[in-house]
């Protein structure tokens, strides 16, 4: 009942001329109809839909947000909590995804060039790094190749703007969010095999295989192609016996 009634609520601003920024940042930093602990972009999301015009008027209104973020202008409202307004920020750009990425993929791209300095994207929010949640957003709004080195570069351990080494998962996640190609298909095989050969520690080889196959059915999720193939590819490729024996069990 009472998210029925934030719904007009949400539709009603989104819809008019010039929507009024600093409620939607109030809605992100979680002064909505729901309990306090709730995530305030959530109930937003679930306004608005998946798909549609209300998603791109949303996305709209997260593109001037991204350009305070990216402008060094981006504050709470009085009595906010900054962090939470760029996580919910960021929830947005990447629940959004693939509905609005023709809006939100350019600006994303140009506060992930920003320098630290003026992002000051530091700390968590509620466990989640707020780096991490900007290259989250990042793999879901893909509309071509040009971030395929960063994502490379994150799966062998090397630093990218705003991360530090070691952040594998993120860098399979942009892999997998790569617009549909042969090329991306082949690097996301090759991302897989990484990956199970960075989490083959000697003594306790297949710690992460539960994991691991996480990860699998999240490749043939988007390449549904690949299950009856994969483990031709795995041997090919010459995944760690454990990796392999992960795709049958």
């Amino acid at each position: 009942m009472i998210y029925n009634s934030f719904r007009p609520e949400v539709r009603g601003e989104l819809r008019k001329k010039t929507p009024n920024l600093k409620i939607i940042k109030r809605w992100l930093e979680g002064h909505t109809p729901g309990r306090p602990e709730d995530k305030g972009y959530e109930w937003v999301l679930g306004a608005v839909g998946r798909k549609g015009k209300l998603c791109n008027l949303l996305a709209a209104q997260a593109v001037r947000l991204l350009g305070e973020l990216r402008d060094g202008h981006l504050e709470p409202t009085p009595g906010g909590d900054r962090k939470r307004l760029i996580y919910g920020l960021f929830s947005v750009c990447t629940n959004l995804g693939a509905s609005s990425a023709k809006i939100l993929w350019k600006p994303l791209r140009e506060v992930q060039q920003t320098p630290a300095s003026v992002l000051r994207l530091s700390g968590n929010y509620m466990g989640a790094s707020l780096k991490h949640e900007l290259y989250d957003a990042l793999a879901m709004n893909q509309l071509d190749d040009r971030m395929t080195r960063i994502w490379e570069r994150m799966l062998l351990g090397k630093s990218v703007p705003h991360l530090p080494p070691g952040v594998h998962f993120v860098g399979y996640q942009g892999i997998l969010g790569l617009p549909r190609s042969e090329g991306a298909l082949e690097s996301v095989c090759w991302t897989l095999g990484h990956i199970a050969r960075a989490w083959s520690w000697p003594h306790s080889p297949g710690a992460r295989a539960q994991e691991f196959g996480d990860c699998v059915k999240d490749l043939t999720r988007h390449y549904p192609e690949l299950k009856r193939s994969l483990p031709t590819i795995a041997s090919e490729m010459r995944w760690p016996v454990w990796a392999r024996k992960a795709l049958v069990s």
